[in-house]
């Protein structure tokens, strides 16, 4: 194995995680997507036990720019709402 696999293996936001897996108190379920910056998780929040979206960035992207875009996209309004009647 040379470096770059080993990095690539330890990197959730390059090697999918697996249902089940444990990130914090998050369970991930499946993997919904992935992008320039990283993989998008469904994951449930066992604190809670509600359905939650959870963004990994890619160990690639981990430097203050890569952080700062990640902020400003969290902190956007939602594309979508969804309400419940």
């Amino acid at each position: 194995m040379n470096s770059d696999e080993g990095s690539a293996a330890r990197d959730p936001g390059q090697t999918p995680m697996t249902s089940g897996a444990q990130l914090g108190s998050y369970r991930i379920e499946v993997q919904l997507g992935r992008g320039g910056m990283g993989a998008v998780y469904r994951a449930l929040d066992a604190k809670l036990n509600r359905l939650v979206a959870i963004k990994v960035l890619s160990s690639d992207l981990a430097d203050a720019d890569a952080r700062r875009r990640f902020q400003r996209e969290a902190q956007m309004p939602p594309r979508s709402t969804i309400r419940t009647f």
